[in-house]
């Protein structure tokens, strides 16, 4: 199958805006994982981007914030080749891997482009 012609760059995204705290990732092999926050410490175990403003809405500033890397992760991250979602209260369970190989070829919520295959689960 495609997926397995090539070695796949994957990135696991949250954002956690506000008072959420990161919750510790389980990690699987060649799985990044990056977190969108406005408190880097907040968790080592996460490659932490420091966040930018877009919303000047004072009712769900946080929260429009955080939606704009759920929705262009490939903006912020261009080199990986599959985006998990995850909610950063949260944990992956499953190799993001396993649900590619799995899950796509079924045509699951699979939105793609000439350039980049994103999974939205």
């Amino acid at each position: 199958m495609y997926w397995k012609t090539f070695e796949m760059k994957i990135a696991v995204v949250t954002s956690s805006i506000g008072t959420n705290r990161l919750l510790d990732p389980i990690p699987f092999d060649n799985v990044d994982y990056h977190a969108f926050v406005d408190d880097s410490a907040s968790n080592n175990k996460w490659i932490t981007h420091p966040t930018i403003s877009f919303s000047s809405d004072p009712t769900y500033f946080n929260r429009r914030n955080a939606k704009v890397y759920k929705i262009l992760p490939f903006a912020f991250l261009p080199e990986y080749d599959y985006y998990f979602w995850i909610d950063s209260t949260h944990i992956l369970e499953t190799n993001p891997l396993e649900v590619i190989e799995n899950i796509c070829p079924i045509q699951m919520l699979q939105f793609s482009n000439i350039l980049k295959e994103i999974v939205y689960i």
